[in-house]
This record gives structure tokens, C-alpha cells and sequence, in this order.
């Protein structure tokens, strides 16, 4: 075929293989870096005073960006405040870790009962 021996197609083969896995590795990582940019990095639950709850989040990007405060966008919503008792806020980078380095199935299924859950893996809903 083409005047190659079966040699040189075999090392074609290799390279074509090669150039293949590095630039969908590549490929795969940029994508991989992308969706971790857009997940939420501080979470904060808001309770309203008649019992609904929704989150306020920053992005891992906007975090990087150097936006570390909550406040500005909880008094956007909620210029006074009325009506709005505030909960607990979370380091999703950090639960993400705890998640990592919680080996027990009872202790995994104990943080994922959690509020924390639901707001730091918003893609598992």
C-alpha cells in the first residue's frame, strides 16, 4: 500500500496513535479545567423568614478573579434585609476534599444529607 513496507506502516501507526491520545488528552483536560471554573467555590444558604431557602454562590473564576465576598450579592437581593435570616456559608473546594477523604459509607451518606451537598455538586441534582 503506497509503496510502504509493513515497518514503516507499523511506526505511522505508533506516531498517528500517539499524536491521537496527546491531543484528546489535551482536549479532555482543557474541558475538565473549564467545568471547574464554573462550579461554585463559597455557598451561602439564605432562609427566608417563611421557611424558603435558595443559595447565593461565587464561581471557582470569579474566586480566582479576587471576589471573595458574599455580601455584595445578598444585598443586592435583599437591600434590607427584611424578611431574610441568614444561615450557614461553605468552602466548596474544602467539602469537595472532605468528600475525597471520607472513606466510610456512613460518613459519605452523612454528607450528602447535608445542605452542602446540594449546593457544592449542582451537576448531581
Amino acid at each position: 500500500m503506497f509503496g510502504l513496507t509493513k515497518s514503516q506502516m507499523t511506526v505511522i501507526g505508533f506516531v498517528l496513535f500517539f499524536l491521537a491520545v496527546t491531543f484528546g488528552g489535551e482536549l479532555y483536560n482543557n474541558w475538565l479545567y473549564e467545568k471547574e471554573q464554573h462550579l461554585p467555590r463559597l455557598v451561602m444558604r439564605i432562609v427566608q423568614t417563611d421557611g424558603e431557602e435558595f443559595f447565593v454562590s461565587i464561581t471557582q473564576k470569579q474566586y480566582k478573579e479576587g471576589v471573595t465576598d458574599l455580601m455584595p450579592v445578598v444585598d443586592s437581593l435583599y437591600p434590607d434585609r427584611d424578611g431574610l435570616a441568614m444561615s450557614e456559608t461553605v468552602d466548596c473546594l474544602e467539602f469537595r476534599q472532605r468528600m475525597k477523604e471520607t472513606l466510610s459509607v456512613a460518613g459519605k451518606a452523612e454528607l450528602k444529607s447535608g445542605w452542602e451537598y446540594d449546593a457544592c455538586y449542582p451537576e448531581r441534582k
